[in-house]
């Protein structure tokens, strides 16, 4: 156990559970909530998402796009959240988003950092 906020540790658990958590609260699939608030006012087509043994689309990640549709993320970004004169998500979460919380807890050895996340 640590402080929050002292020490990093990776796991596509609790992005994929808050998916779930998204996906049911919004009585719809995880992709037909982000289409209707992200993905199609972006005019991005998901070329591929994966999902899970019980049909939920990983919230975790898992996701294919164009180079071009990745351009339209970094947009947004640029943008501080805002795309075709809309706020499609807020500019304090993008601001917060950079932020760093917590220092990493290995080497920063790009090598050592892949096979720590176990990428490699």
């Amino acid at each position: 156990m640590a402080d929050p906020g002292s020490r990093f540790g990776y796991s596509n658990l609790a992005t994929h559970l808050v998916g779930v958590i998204v996906a049911r609260a919004a009585d719809q699939s995880l992709l037909a909530f982000g289409r209707r608030s992200l993905f199609d006012p972006l005019g991005i087509s998901v070329a591929s998402w994966a999902r899970d043994a019980d049909g939920y689309y990983a919230g975790s990640g898992a996701m294919m796009f164009s180079a071009r549709d990745m351009a339209r993320f970094g947009q947004l970004y640029l943008d501080a959240g805002e795309y075709g004169g809309r706020q499609l998500v807020p500019a304090e979460w993008v601001r917060d988003s950079l932020e760093s919380y917590s220092a990493t807890t290995y080497d920063t050895d790009i090598l050592n950092a892949i096979t720590q996340l176990e990428y490699g």
